[in-house]
């Protein structure tokens, strides 16, 4: 019924598990921060001309090491909300801001 692993297999298991780096951005994480009430969110203003500046301010928020857990807006704040909840990449988020400001 069960197989026997070699020595070789086990360590190789228990290598990927223990040597990984703990990840904020990962499901538990995020409970972790909400249980304990030091949750992060991110309001995002209305206003046309605001929407490049969140994507900067998204890019400066992920390169500080903070980790967005929540996100809200008004307007092109909520469009631009919802496109890094969709995506939860810089790049490819304005790509697609561009691609529908179009």
């Amino acid at each position: 019924m069960f197989s026997r692993r070699s020595q070789y297999r086990v360590n190789e298991l228990y290598n990927k598990v223990l040597m990984s780096e703990p990840n904020i951005h990962s499901d538990f994480s995020r409970m972790a921060r909400w249980l304990s009430g030091t949750s992060v969110g991110l309001v995002l203003g209305g206003g046309g001309a605001r929407g490049a500046a969140h994507v900067g301010m998204i890019k400066a928020v992920l390169e500080a090491g903070i980790p967005i857990d929540m996100v809200g807006g008004v307007s092109i704040g909520a469009f631009m909300g919802a496109l890094w909840c969709m995506e939860k990449n810089v790049t490819t988020m304005t790509q697609k801001a561009r691609e529908w400001s179009k």
